[in-house]
């Protein structure tokens, strides 16, 4: 080709690039032009990502495309401002539906979706086969209250009076917890050298306190009340809610599950990076039942489901509360027991009629 020739064509691309690249930039900022009408128009768009890949994805009715095979995700584009519901199907699957807003110049991100087959398989099991829960310390084992209420530490056919007038005692690592008889919460690590946590304003009765600790170190203590209090690197004891039956971490130790008798919530124990962007101490009612909740967990395969057990059934429901909650039944009818582990984050195992079944989502 002759550099008159390559001239030629170069100046009049360049001219229709030129002319196309401000059109260009405001579609992709999400601003349309109507030459009918001669008006601007600002969009935004709503980006999904499913567990579940190859969903059909309707937007107020209207088909819009599918989710990726591989990604499970995708992006709707150039959608009007307002509220518009969204419907998430594929065969074979139970319907996924939320309302979403969408504001100019905005994506609203969908994460974390999770379909429910609509014929689930179960595989029956045996509580010998399922998984196995966190090994107790090396601490715990050697510690217990006798009958005068005092903490020994036994090793090595030597018992030590660790302190007396305690109440309630757990070890979940090498620190071993204590409350004393006067409210007093202590901490004995692994030297053997004693701390004073602080006085909270435990209730103390003759209930046992429960006591958990997260992947970050951080400990959730319930009172003989149901109060429910936090130890973290930057408070010593912090209380959080009353009338608490069961509390749980996330497996990263970015949320914990509380559970009270018609209600579960979330506390944020972080920044989410994204949306919706709670802020730390953030904490949102995820349901309410009609019946007591028997027990609850995290689904702990993405951390943003819970898995909960009323007389009705063992049900999974979405944390995320825009637009509406998913909540699907996994076990229809009055369920025995059920069961989750991080080590097996898929499976939920229920127990029916004292036989235990499995399924994977």
């Amino acid at each position: 080709m002759e550099k008159r020739t390559r001239r030629i064509l170069y100046y009049p691309l360049l001219a229709i690039f030129i002319a196309a690249l401000p059109l260009l930039l405001l579609y992709a900022l999400g601003i349309s032009l109507d030459w009918r009408d001669q008006t601007v128009t600002q969009t935004g768009g709503v980006f999904i990502k499913s567990r579940v890949p190859r969903l059909s994805i309707y937007l107020d009715s209207q088909q819009m495309k599918q989710t990726g095979f591989f990604s499970g995700s995708a992006l709707i584009t150039d959608v009007s401002t307002g509220v518009h519901v969204i419907r998430l199907e594929r065969e074979g699957y139970r319907q996924w539906m939320k309302t979403v807003s969408v504001s100019p110049l905005d994506v609203v991100e969908l994460r974390n979706i999770l379909l429910i087959p609509e014929n689930l398989a179960r595989a029956t099991t045996s509580a010998e086969d399922l998984p196995a829960t966190s090994t107790p310390s090396a601490a715990r084992q050697g510690v217990q209250i006798d009958k005068e209420n005092r903490l020994l530490y036994s090793e090595s056919g030597t018992t030590t009076i660790l302190t007396e007038n305690v109440h309630s005692f757990d070890a979940p690592t090498d620190t071993i917890y204590f409350v004393n008889n006067f409210g007093f919460l202590g901490a004995f690590d692994a030297a053997g050298a004693i701390e004073t946590l602080g006085h909270p304003g435990f209730y103390l009765a003759e209930k046992p306190f429960s006591f958990s600790q997260s992947t970050k170190k951080d400990i959730l203590i319930i009172d003989s009340g149901g109060g429910l209090f936090l130890v973290d690197s930057q408070e010593p004891v912090r209380p959080v809610e009353n009338a608490v039956l069961a509390a749980a971490f996330d497996s990263r130790g970015d949320k914990i599950l509380i559970q009270k008798e018609n209600e579960l919530s979330v506390l944020w124990l972080v920044e989410n990076k994204t949306q919706p962007f709670q802020k730390r101490f953030t904490k949102e009612t995820i349901i309410r039942t009609p019946t007591p909740i028997i027990r609850s967990a995290w689904f702990y395969s993405d951390n943003s489901h819970v898995i909960f057990q009323t007389s009705e059934g063992i049900f999974i429901t979405e944390t995320d509360g825009r637009g509406g909650r998913n909540t699907f039944e996994l076990f229809r009818g009055e369920t025995d027991d059920f069961f989750v582990s991080p080590d097996e984050p898929n499976r939920i195992f229920g127990k029916q009629d004292k036989i235990w079944y499995s399924i994977e989502l």
